[in-house]
């Protein structure tokens, strides 16, 4: 019964790589000749770093996602493999795209108290396959190759592997070292994201982890920037105790004005709110206003959340949110002299992205 049982297993994968692969020169041939020309291999693995507009893998998040993905990916790595037997060079840029997939596949699958820590293994083995490829045809990994599986870990912290997955980002960050690729201050930001992700599914990380990591920011000769001080309140916020934010809060005093962003004040209000200190969440709006930055609908947002219980909040926070829409199309950003302002005309594009990031 059991061998049956991996036979038929074996069979459906195979069979969904078998679809994955028909679906994947159905995208890259683009011009219908019934051969993938390096070109089209190069155009379709780097949109694969974003496959939900391909409409190549699922929209929504399960198991059964991650396995329609992993399909897709080992179908780019079947083409990918074929090329280089055939003499065909091709460039890390391309390299990393397929290997960025496998983070977005890892993505689809459950998080938090749901999640699949063996989901996200699948997908750092498919990476790691990639970059063993890469290594073999003489393709040596850069900053990008080794942040995405520094990513894999973080996503693997939200799913439940909690600290290990942080220890497992940080041995990665150890062997770019070793590699001689100097680890940049994205690359540990993401390890902070691995804290406040492992802290948000309740199995590690939090602030005090993360503010070990903005030691080993500094300890690398580098600057923490306002990414790696948001990450380390947004690990707060995650935690989720007094204790935390208060921390948190110290810390975002302590920030250079000119370096809270949006998302600071979003992450800050939302913290602060979750143990009870409505009134100084709400307070950030004036802080934010007076320091030139105009909050945007997240943090008006949050600040409506944090007043949600106080009639004498809520109206506070909907003139300001009333005053903000009066305003014209200026939005007020920080130069070395001070708040000055500057016509938006992209307000609307940029206030897109930045809901798209969120």
């Amino acid at each position: 019964r059991r061998a049956a049982k991996e036979e038929a297993r074996v069979a459906k994968e195979e069979d969904a790589l078998d679809q994955a692969t028909m679906r994947f020169f159905e995208v890259a041939d683009g011009d219908g000749d019934g051969v993938i020309t390096l070109e089209e291999f190069v155009e379709v693995m780097e949109k694969s770093a974003g496959p939900r507009g391909l409409g190549m893998l699922p929209q929504v998040g399960s198991v059964e996602a991650v396995a329609a993905a992993r399909a897709h990916i080992a179908a780019g790595r079947q083409v990918l493999q074929e090329m280089l037997e055939a003499g065909v060079r091709v460039s890390l840029v391309t390299m990393n795209a397929l290997v960025d997939t496998c983070v977005d596949a890892a993505s689809l699958g459950p998080s938090g108290e749901n999640g699949d820590v063996a989901c996200v293994h699948a997908c750092v083995r498919d990476a790691l396959a990639i970059l063993r490829l890469a290594k073999a045809n003489g393709i040596t990994p850069n900053a990008r190759s080794y942040n995405a599986l520094v990513r894999l870990w973080a996503v693997a912290a939200g799913a439940g592997m909690g600290d290990a997955a942080i220890e497992k980002a940080l041995e990665v960050v150890e062997e770019m070292r070793k590699g001689g690729v100097p680890p940049d201050c994205v690359v540990f930001n993401t390890v902070l994201h691995a804290c406040a992700r492992a802290a948000f599914a309740g199995n590690g990380g939090g602030v005090a982890r993360a503010l070990g990591i903005i030691e080993r920011i500094r300890a690398a000769g580098l600057r923490p920037d306002s990414v790696s001080f948001t990450t380390v309140i947004n690990a707060a916020r995650h935690e989720g105790t007094p204790e935390a934010v208060t921390l948190a809060y110290t810390i975002f005093q302590k920030m250079p004005p000119a370096s809270r962003v949006p998302q600071t004040y979003t992450v800050m209000i939302h913290a602060l709110a979750k143990v009870g200190r409505a009134t100084e969440a709400v307070a950030l709006l004036d802080a934010s206003i007076a320091h030139g930055l105009r909050p945007n609908d997240f943090v008006l947002s949050a600040a409506m959340r944090a007043a949600a219980e106080n009639s004498a909040l809520r109206a506070k926070v909907a003139e300001v949110t009333e005053a903000e829409r009066r305003r014209a199309p200026v939005d007020w950003v920080l130069s070395a002299n001070g708040p000055t302002p500057a016509l938006d005309r992209t307000l609307r594009e940029r206030a897109g992205s930045e809901r798209a990031g969120s």
